[in-house]
């Protein structure tokens, strides 16, 4: 699995999905710009930045049309009605502004991958209420699973929306209470430390801390006061989570804006029904291996090394695949002082963009340019430089000691690649390495 991939990506909601939840509305608004910077200590945005590592979203599903009209018109789309002006609206129950909320953070579930999907026009109208506040619009909204074993169960529900008034979206998230949640994204603030709150028969707890942005900045821009907004609240079987957060000077309008998303709620009869969501099916496959399971592996099991260099022993072996995308077995092994790192994957644009001749030596040769070798290259070699991938037809031992460099006590090989006629690559890298033993069992590969 790649660190590349993204996390918290959402795919959007189509400019028709937003006129079957918006009829009503006959003007356009620009964006709401985000500030440069913010800082977030215990929002969801921050767990996002922890999710990051686990959540991807898919290519193949942004591809996916958005459904048209005729398709979900059994399920009507929320709809914008006029609501009760701000002098109007209920006033909901604060705490006073204090520190980040003594929540209890999400189930540690790290290491778990998550995949997100698009909601149906049909789910998204369930989790909206009848009918959206006056001016609200909902932008993005997803659904993340966990995913075992190419199939997962439904982690949580996120819509985000925009209000005229606001810089910063209001970030809408349902799930099963009995759910397990990603690490520290479910702040619920215990009840001790904030008294509970009634809006027409819906009971809900309110939290907000205070902090400022730009702190340490020069005089002439002094920092600002901005405010993390949570709103918890249950019903149908649901759990919901309101997150925004606000520069001062829009507090009030946010409050209201909380408040009238309380009452649309209260005043709701749809429910999400979330245990009917399902997550596609996926190629996953993430397991530990023995050296025996992975010399019969039916994919590398070819390019796995026979016998390990000598004095060492292996360490870790993983066989990995993620649909198309990740698709590889890896394996290292250390023993005084050495380590060898051999990951083995199929070809991709990148191995073609790297691919190196013999006569190319300015572009695989590190030994051309003393010190920090990579900023000491030339601009438009330092990619191939940086891990050439050779062919093995054309491989030789003098081409693996060009990858070595010694600081007197380690011999370091710096990553390369070799490619193979069947489309798959070997990736090497290490230190202390024997560059006989690494050219000779490259050799015999395939």
């Amino acid at each position: 699995m790649t660190s590349k991939d993204l996390l918290y990506a959402l795919d959007g909601v189509g400019d028709d999905m937003l006129t079957a939840l918006d009829e009503a509305e006959t003007r356009t608004r620009p964006e709401p710009r985000r500030p440069g910077l913010r800082r977030s200590l215990w929002t969801a945005a921050a767990c996002a930045a922890v999710a990051a590592l686990v959540l991807l979203t898919l290519p193949r599903l942004r591809q996916n049309p958005e459904p048209t009209p005729a398709a979900t018109t059994e399920t009507a789309a929320p709809q914008e009605t006029p609501q009760p002006p701000a002098a109007q609206l209920p006033q909901l129950l604060w705490n006073e502004p204090g520190t980040p909320p003594p929540g209890v953070g999400g189930t540690d579930v790290a290491g778990v991958m998550m995949v997100s999907e698009p909601l149906t026009a049909a789910q998204l109208a369930r989790c909206a209420p009848d009918t959206l506040p006056e001016g609200l619009r909902i932008r993005e909204s997803a659904a993340y699973y966990y995913l075992k074993n190419g199939a997962g169960g439904l982690a949580s529900v996120e819509l985000r929306l925009s209000a005229p008034a606001l810089t910063n979206r209001i970030t809408l998230r349902l799930w099963l209470p009995d759910t397990p949640q990603y690490y520290d994204c479910i702040m619920e603030p215990k009840p001790t430390e904030t008294a509970a709150g009634e809006l027409e028969g819906l009971v809900y707890r309110a939290y907000q801390y205070e902090y400022w942005h730009g702190e340490g900045d020069s005089a002439e821009q002094p920092p600002t006061r901005w405010l993390s907004l949570f709103l918890f609240f249950e019903r149908a079987g649901t759990a919901y989570q309101l997150v925004c957060e606000v520069p001062e000077a829009e507090e009030a309008q946010a409050r209201d804006a909380f408040a009238a998303l309380l009452q649309s709620y209260a005043r709701s009869q749809n429910a999400p029904a979330l245990e009917t969501f399902q997550c596609g099916e996926y190629v996953h496959r993430d397991e530990t291996l023995s050296s025996e399971a992975a010399h019969a592996d039916p994919d590398f099991g070819a390019y796995y090394p026979a016998q390990p260099p000598e004095d060492m022993e292996s360490d870790f072996i993983r066989r990995y695949q993620f649909q198309d995308s990740d698709n590889n077995l890896y394996a290292n092994w250390t023993g005084d002082g050495a380590s060898l790192e051999w990951l083995i994957s199929y070809a991709d644009a990148e191995t073609q963009e790297r691919l190196t001749r013999p006569e190319e030596r300015e572009a695989y040769d590190i030994s051309l340019y003393p010190g920090a070798w990579y900023q000491n290259a030339p601009p438009e070699v330092r990619d191939r430089l940086e891990r050439p991938t050779f062919r093995i037809e054309t491989l030789s031992l003098d081409m693996i000691q060009s990858r070595q460099r010694s600081d007197g006590a380690v011999t370091w090989t710096v990553q390369f690649c070799v490619l193979y006629p069947g489309g798959v690559q070997i990736r090497v890298s290490g230190r202390n390495l024997d560059a006989d033993w690494v050219y000779e069992t490259l050799k015999s590969m395939g």
